[in-house]
């Protein structure tokens, strides 16, 4: 579907654009507020994956509160782009089965501490997307 430019993409499509892009943008509330943070992520077997120390991250996680997770991609020159949302609820991954998996295919976080973290999961309710031409 096309309105003036702006195409929807197919979950497939969308699908495709998470497992490519490395870092996207996690929103949540924290004491009582709106919050949105970047992290570097993996979308692998249908989930967000990435790793987080303790603060507000862990926090929604452990709440397995609703988030939002942002992924998009601006060219300045042709002025043409596409971002995909993901509403679902995050959780953090606890057992250790999958704790080994996660190691072992999750991203390398960026600050040397946070390899310590905990993993974290968003598993997705709903994922859409748009293409901007």
């Amino acid at each position: 579907m096309s309105s003036g430019g702006l195409e929807e993409l197919s979950v497939e499509e969308c699908e495709r654009l998470l497992e490519k892009s490395p870092i996207g943008r996690v929103g949540f509330r924290f004491a009582g507020k709106q919050v949105v943070l970047p992290v570097n992520y993996r979308y692998v077997d249908g989930v967000i994956l990435f790793r987080t120390l303790s603060g507000q991250k862990l926090h929604a996680a452990a709440a397995a509160q609703q988030v939002g997770f942002e992924v998009d991609q601006w060219n300045e020159e042709s002025r043409s782009g596409w971002s995909v949302l993901v509403k679902g609820h995050s959780e953090r991954v606890i057992d250790h089965d999958s704790r080994l998996i996660a190691d072992g295919i999750g991203p390398r976080p960026w600050a040397e501490e946070a390899k310590t973290g905990e993993w974290i999961r968003v598993v997705p309710e709903e994922i859409t997307g748009r293409w901007l031409s």
